[in-house]
């Protein structure tokens, strides 16, 4: 009896935890996607998205892991911002630099090496919890995010703003004090860190996408960026107020080198890209699809190239007169050459309808296959090179300098632009000598000077802060504008110097963002097919609708005001007035010599005892005496 009603009562017990548990689980979901693109240099990009959503209330958004499990969202990263209070966090380790010119825009933007930007609420002590975070994160991804110091920190004022605040950049009501943002221009980026930052999906990689991430071909590429984005968001963009929650988006692009320089050939699979083929997907996304672009099929017709494997059905995507997105979708390809043409590929359909043994032999081997006839060349009508940003540092020697940045606006409208740089203290910035001048491209109009609509700067402090600078400009249409300053070279202290000084100081990468009107949104639609150039950067957002393509195009405009095209420049190196560092170590040799040579006879002058040799008189010595002294 007594046994009896142990059971009932471990049942019991058991049945209600199981209830509070079901009751107290976050509804969250994960999606998983990969866009594959061939660039016009005949080079492949790879992105990886990995989101996790998970609901929360806006009025108390911190409490969302009070007393609840969650299975999907990492549970490092939630307990971070808990504890931290942030609101939001971008965070990227790169390697290499994205070449805008050749490859157009990003599906996100990607700072040279480490970048790191955040808020947090405004009711906390917003610059302890900076100094936490470095420190965390720094152990999180086993980079040296720990290095970040106020030297290197800067709070923006109108170039960056809050995702969540859907507001103009230009509202002052948005609370810029809690912002922080850094930079390390020589951090290195290996698969210490990439291990870290597969942990924290769903299925690692044991399944889905992340089972494509091998650190030996993805590291062997001319570009790889990883980043996370955190901030709250809603799952309808137009209805916000009444679906609030928590997205973490995890990013990886690669740029691979272009299929000819591997093999000879310009056809391309995931086993040549990445060195293996696809058997899963992760059981625990909602959805887990590839995009492939097969655009440069449209556009070349005689290249005979196919599809390895058949998609799940073909998306085109075009601009109408009003510059607005049309998405459609289709079982067939579309022959249109003024269309952006993808074919999606549904993992977990295509698996189902696959056998079990069929997949674990061969494995989904996406790909396009071209004869060994084509030339390679991709025809694309579309100019990446309407917006360009160039930045160069002048002066000769190690006393006096200058930065000199280029604006280029090829569009026939002006642009607003918001340039933000951060100058290291120990260059001495001269505000007043800042000149901003703007040239038409074809040579119409001469150059003249330009006044900046907005202008913030913070003079930098010894060893405490560096300078801040932010311009916003009204670029004219179809012009070159130029802005220089000068600045003169500081003493650093010996203890000061990174190791190999003479190779120079990197300054943190510079950065432009372009603001678009709704005005313009009409003169983006022409026959150049200029809209293309704001898709890459807004890619993710059209194909994680729910397969409701139609919500693209009304949510255009509102998706440029929150996207806004954000361009960074190469960091600098600053030859700066450095010690010669090798004196000590030539003065210990020289020294060193000196005392070995002298050494020898000194020791035997000190240590030994000179004596005379009494020389015993036998025949020999009779015979050598009389031989010398004859």
């Amino acid at each position: 009896m007594m046994i009896f009603q142990l059971k009932f009562l471990l049942l019991l017990i058991n049945f209600f935890t199981t209830i509070s548990a079901n009751h107290g689980v976050n509804d969250e979901h994960f999606d998983e996607q990969l866009i594959i693109r061939s660039l016009n240099d005949g080079q492949i990009s790879a992105h990886f998205e990995f989101k996790t959503f998970i609901t929360a209330n806006l009025s108390h958004p911190f409490g969302v892991n009070a007393g609840k499990h969650n299975d999907i969202f990492p549970l490092s990263l939630l307990r971070l911002f808990h504890q931290l209070e942030i609101q939001e966090l971008h965070f990227s380790l790169t390697k290499g630099y994205w070449k805008y010119d050749r490859w157009g825009l990003p599906a996100r933007d990607t700072s040279p090496n480490a970048h790191l930007w955040a808020w947090f609420s405004a009711y906390l002590n917003s610059k302890n919890n900076w100094n936490k975070l470095t420190s965390l994160l720094s152990g999180q991804f086993c980079a040296s995010i720990n290095l970040i110091n106020p030297t290197v920190t800067i709070r923006p004022k109108i170039s960056y703003r809050p995702f969540l605040k859907l507001k103009p950049i230009e509202d002052e009501n948005i609370d810029h004090d809690y912002g922080y943002m850094a930079s390390l221009p020589q951090e290195a980026i290996c698969t210490e860190n990439l291990t870290p930052f597969t942990k924290m999906l769903p299925c690692q990689r044991n399944k889905g996408l992340a089972t494509l991430l091998h650190a030996t071909n993805i590291f062997d590429t001319e570009f790889f960026s990883q980043s996370i984005d955190f901030h709250f968001s809603c799952l309808d963009i137009n209805h916000c107020s009444s679906t609030n929650g928590i997205e973490l988006r995890q990013n990886i692009l690669i740029v691979f080198n272009a299929p000819l320089v591997l093999d000879g050939k310009y056809s391309w699979t995931l086993n040549s890209l990445f060195g293996s083929s696809l058997d899963s997907h992760c059981p625990l996304a909602s959805t887990s699809l590839i995009y492939v672009d097969i655009t440069p099929l449209n556009h070349n017709p005689s290249s005979n190239g196919q599809l390895l494997i058949e998609p799940s059905r073909f998306i085109s995507i075009d601009s109408d007169k009003y510059g607005s997105i049309v998405i459609e979708q289709s079982p067939i390809m579309i022959k249109e050459k003024q269309q952006r043409l993808y074919a999606e590929y549904d993992l977990k359909s295509i698996i189902k309808s696959e056998s079990a043994e069929s997949i674990s032999k061969t494995g989904l081997n996406i790909g396009i296959q071209y004869p060994n006839s084509y030339d390679g060349k991709l025809n694309y009508p579309i100019d990446y090179q309407n917006l360009q940003v160039r930045r160069f540092s002048r002066g000769v020697g190690v006393q006096t300098g200058g930065i000199t940045v280029l604006l280029t606006n090829r569009f026939q409208f002006s642009i607003d632009a918001i340039y933000t740089d951060t100058i290291p203290w120990y260059l001495r910035m001269y505000l007043h000598t800042m000149n901003i001048e703007s040239r038409s491209l074809d040579g119409s109009k001469l150059m003249k000077e330009i006044q900046p609509k907005k202008l913030h700067y913070e003079p930098a402090q010894d060893r405490i802060r560096p300078h801040q600078l932010e311009v916003q400009l009204n670029l004219p249409p179809n012009s070159l504008t130029e802005i220089r300053f000068e600045f003169d070279h500081q003493f650093l202290r010996w203890t000061e110097f990174p190791p190999d000084p003479n190779h120079g100081l990197y300054i943190n990468p510079a950065t432009v963002t372009f603001l678009f009107a709704d005005s313009n949104n009409h003169q983006l639609s022409d026959p150049g097919r200029t809209y293309e150039r704001f898709l890459p950067q807004i890619f993710h957002s059209y194909f994680n609708n729910s397969n409701s393509f139609a919500a693209a195009s009304a949510t255009m405009a509102l998706l440029r005001q929150n996207h806004p095209i954000r361009l960074y420049t190469e960091p600098l190196i600053i030859m700066m007035p450095t010690p010669d560092f090798s004196m000590p170590y030539n003065v210990i040799c020289l020294v060193s010599t000196a005392l070995s040579i002298a050494f020898g006879p000194i020791y035997n002058l000190t240590t030994r005892k000179v004596m005379n040799t009494q020389m015993k008189h036998g025949k020999a010595q009779k015979t050598k005496k009389r031989f010398f002294f004859f």
